[in-house]
């Protein structure tokens, strides 16, 4: 991903992680949208040149169809990558690209040392859970809501 990129793909995953975080965990959206600004300036204050974080463009044909981003650290002497985002788009879903996508990922990982991946999915996400337990993910933690009448 270049700079010049960079703000259209910050626009759409805040406002995408917002809507996630909006429907999984009944916030309001402005208190959302506040929680994805807040995260953003943490984890990428340089955007595109932040250090230990990796963006890409996901294309297909010369057409962009969604983003990838990782971040790295050490953790008791191993590499671990964190997935922060895969995203394709509506449009070219349902073509096995998720699955190729991650298997991607592991490349990128091992080309920057890594030797483990961690990711956060939301619990109604059926699908991605499918995915990355066909690849291989297992779960390590669980986050319970219950509302209170």
């Amino acid at each position: 991903m270049t700079e010049p990129e960079f703000p259209h793909f910050q626009e759409i995953s805040r406002e995408s992680y917002a809507q996630e975080k909006t429907s999984a965990e009944r916030v309001s959206i402005d208190c959302a949208r506040k929680i994805a600004d807040d995260s953003f300036k943490r984890l990428l204050p340089d955007g595109v040149k932040t250090k230990n974080h990796y963006l890409f463009n996901v294309c297909d044909s010369a057409a962009d169809i969604g983003w990838l981003w990782f971040g790295i650290k050490e953790l008791e002497g191993k590499i671990r990558a964190f997935l922060y985002q895969i995203d394709i788009h509506p449009e070219a879903q349902g073509r096995g690209l998720g699955r190729e996508l991650m298997e991607k990922l592991e490349l990128e990982v091992h080309k920057v040392g890594g030797s483990e991946i961690a990711l956060h999915v939301f619990s109604y996400n059926d699908r991605a859970i499918r995915l990355y337990k066909s690849l291989g993910y297992q779960s390590t933690d669980m986050t319970m809501f219950k509302e209170l009448s």
